[in-house]
């Protein structure tokens, strides 16, 4: 069965815009938090530390824009009609993986990189773990229903 959505394709363009704008939002906050930073005066060694805790907490937020910027192409494509094309199998598996790195980030890297990089020690914030864990659980759902697709694209492309 072919599934043709070309009424969506402005959906994609608007969830790029919507990426576009969220990504200037978060470089806006981002770099406001950057000027407050606690800089030590005379230790380089906590000031690298300081700027490599920063960085690492934009990595979550990265992938997510990834993920976003993936289902906008899984809607702006045109050429393919069919839902489980290989490109749009590419575009649902890219945004799958991007939640779930994305998720692993927030949830693991960051915390041990601020326990290790601040000294601070490590804390959860039980809500944004519930947050996390929740978009990290519907990634890897996308991942494993893209393979599943996908394997049953081919089994039926055998029959025939």
């Amino acid at each position: 069965m072919v599934f043709k959505y070309s009424g969506l394709r402005p959906a994609g363009t608007v969830i790029k815009v919507i990426t576009v704008v969220l990504a200037l939002v978060l470089i806006e906050h981002k770099s406001g938090a950057l000027t407050t930073m606690k800089w030590v005066i005379g230790d380089a060694g906590a000031n690298v530390a300081l700027v490599f805790a920063f960085w690492t907490t934009l990595l979550a937020p990265g992938f997510y824009l990834i993920a976003l910027w993936s289902l906008g192409n899984f809607f702006s494509r045109g050429r393919s009609p069919e839902v489980f094309s290989s490109e749009a199998s590419r575009c649902i598996r890219s945004t799958g993986s991007s939640l779930l790195t994305g998720a692993g980030c927030a949830l693991v890297v960051e915390p041990l990189a601020m326990a290790v990089l601040t000294a601070e020690g490590m804390h959860f914030d039980v809500s944004l773990v519930v947050e996390d864990l929740t978009i990290g659980l519907i990634g890897f759902a996308l991942y494993v229903l893209v393979a599943s697709a996908e394997q049953l694209r081919d089994e039926l492309k055998e029959f025939i």
